[in-house]
């Protein structure tokens, strides 16, 4: 788990999570918003309601963008569920 600390005196608007596989890279296809939770102050905010998320397959970021802005002063958690494959599985592809 990373934590990091903004000290900002603009608008938040955006949150970017940069994926890295060790592997063969990123599976494009098998990235999506169910995969990832971001809470501010605990509370789960909604995708579509507070914030867009979407996907840059070229840079492997991962972006929360508020629709509004992210109010300054509050702690924003990003979990990511990530869950390895496994080759002995049927629907590994």
């Amino acid at each position: 788990m990373a934590v990091v600390w903004a000290t900002i005196t603009e608008d938040l608007r955006e949150f970017r999570v940069r994926l890295d596989d060790q592997g063969i890279g990123i599976d494009d296809d098998r990235v999506n918003k169910n995969q990832f939770v971001l809470r501010q102050d605990g509370v789960d905010l909604i995708e579509g309601i507070h914030y867009i998320w979407s996907y840059n397959s070229v840079t492997n970021d991962v972006m929360f963008t508020a629709v509004t802005t992210f109010p300054l002063e509050r702690r924003y958690t990003i979990v990511v569920e990530n869950q390895p494959l496994d080759p002995a599985d049927p629907n590994f592809d």
